[in-house]
C-alpha cells in the first residue's frame, strides 16, 4: 500500500492525536517532532526514531526502528 493511501486512511483516525489550541499533534512513540504528519508518523514510515527518558531520570535512550518492506 502506497504511504499517500495509508495516510488517507489514519489522517483523522489515530487514537493518539491530541487537539490543542488549534493545533493538532500526535503522541505515537517514534515521533520526536509530535506532529500528526504523513512525513513523521511512525505508522507509514519505514525507518524511525524515539528518544526517552528513562525511569531513573539519568539516561537518555535513543532507539531506531526499521520495518521491513
Amino acid at each position: 500500500m502506497s504511504r499517500n493511501l495509508s495516510w488517507a486512511l489514519t489522517q483523522g483516525h489515530n487514537v493518539n492525536i491530541v487537539k490543542r489550541d488549534g493545533i493538532v499533534l500526535s503522541k505515537e512513540r517514534g515521533n520526536v517532532m509530535n506532529v500528526n504528519s504523513v512525513r513523521f508518523t511512525p505508522i507509514i514510515n519505514k525507518k524511525t526514531v524515539d528518544v526517552s527518558i528513562a525511569p531513573n531520570g539519568k539516561t537518555i535512550s535513543v532507539s531506531t526502528t526499521r520495518r521491513g518492506t
